[in-house]
């Protein structure tokens, strides 16, 4: 974090393990066309000591740009990432002093944009799992199996259609003889 906030290890010192609360800051807003999506967003992350007893600063980065394609693949859902930009960033903090002389919101903004330039072909390249690559599970035993599924993408929406077949269990009973919650949901539906 050094690099991206200057002289924050002054004040946390090295190797400090640290926990953090990331807040979406209102509705994300998303815009299709035939050859991208984009994902416009604000987003807050709270650092806080290990325990969340004490937060040491928070960061909001203003107007978060994701632009890439998206496409379905045999029910897996894989992302390619053409450019994931921050307009700015603001840091607040009640124990880093020096903010605004080390320029501290130009550094986070400036970094956050240079560390997607560097993860971005990475992410293209390796389409690690959760990231950019998201399987769509063929069967939840006991509740639904998907028999085929199908996307495209217009300009202003995205269109999903799948064919599901619907293999709900009947109700399932304890060894005491209580009904799981999923036995008395199938009995307040089907009864």
């Amino acid at each position: 974090m050094e690099g991206a906030i200057p002289d924050i290890t002054d004040y946390t010192d090295y190797g400090v393990e640290l926990s953090t609360r990331i807040k979406n800051v209102g509705a994300p807003r998303f815009y299709f066309t035939e050859e991208s999506m984009t994902i416009n967003f604000d987003l807050v992350i709270e650092f806080f000591d290990k325990d969340y007893s004490e937060q040491l600063m928070s960061i909001k980065y203003n107007n978060i740009t994701v632009d890439y394609k998206l496409q379905l693949e045999d029910f897996t859902m894989l992302l390619e990432f053409n450019t994931v930009e921050v307009e700015s960033a603001h840091i607040e903090s009640n124990i880093i002093l020096n903010l605004e002389e080390t320029n501290a919101d130009e550094h986070v903004t400036n970094y956050f944009n240079w560390a997607s330039m560097l993860i971005i072909p990475w992410a293209n390249e390796y389409k690690p799992k959760w990231i950019t690559s998201f399987p769509i599970p063929r069967e939840v035993p006991g509740f639904i199996k998907i028999e085929e599924i199908s996307m495209s993408i217009h300009d202003n929406y995205l269109s999903f259609a799948i064919d599901p077949e619907f293999t709900l269990d009947g109700p399932k009973v304890h060894a005491e003889g209580e009904k799981t919650m999923f036995g008395k949901l199938f009995d307040s539906i089907f009864t």
